[in-house]
């Protein structure tokens, strides 16, 4: 072997062996870039996934809401109905009250006697139905009572007694009471709610 095949040979082990220290260069720079990617696209995707979470989570809780929301509508749609229809009932045994003299004087008594309760009868003014003249009368006979009477459009069925020289009235009319209890029956369906929920 020749001198100069020594050195081709020795020059194209050193041109392999820098060919090889630049492929494994090359091979570990490519590993390392693919690592870099790898790890990017998990990062992009463990975020994809959270941001996907967090859509179906606003999204879950916006549903619930709505189905919330739906069915507080539906009972309370379902308690007015239930109340009206006990309003219905009372204001019709009030009619049929009203059309019993002796009954509605009965009652009328019992107004005048609640609403009189602390104040002076000489001092007041008791205000009625226009329609309910008689009856008024009859009651204030029986209550063996001389008040000054006033008929008064404003009243419905029932009475009121008003204290000029005081400046207020006592309203004790039956509207007045289905009023209140008509206030009564929708709070009580509203604790049983707050209590069911």
């Amino acid at each position: 072997m020749s001198a100069r095949e020594q050195i081709l040979r020795i020059l194209q082990a050193e041109a392999e062996e820098k060919a090889r220290a630049v492929e494994e260069q090359a091979r570990k720079e490519a590993e390392a870039v693919l690592a870099r990617a790898e790890r990017q696209a998990e990062a992009e995707r463990q975020k994809a996934l959270a941001e996907l979470s967090r859509r179906l989570a606003v999204e879950r809780a916006k549903q619930v809401g709505e189905a919330e929301k739906t069915r507080k509508d539906r009972i309370l749609a379902a308690q007015h109905e239930v109340v009206q229809a006990v309003m219905d009932k009372a204001w019709t045994q009030i009619q049929e009250i009203r059309q019993d003299e002796s009954r509605y004087v009965r009652t009328l008594k019992k107004l005048i006697q609640e609403a009189l309760e602390g104040l002076s009868p000489q001092e007041v003014v008791l205000k009625y139905a226009p329609q309910d003249e008689e009856v008024i009368q009859r009651a204030l006979r029986e209550l063996g009572l001389s008040l000054r009477t006033q008929p008064s459009e404003e009243v419905r069925s029932g009475i009121v007694i008003e204290d000029p020289s005081r400046g207020f009235a006592v309203y004790n009319t039956l509207e007045g009471r289905m009023t209140r209890v008509r206030e009564l029956l929708l709070e009580h369906f509203t604790e049983v709610l707050m209590d069911r929920d």
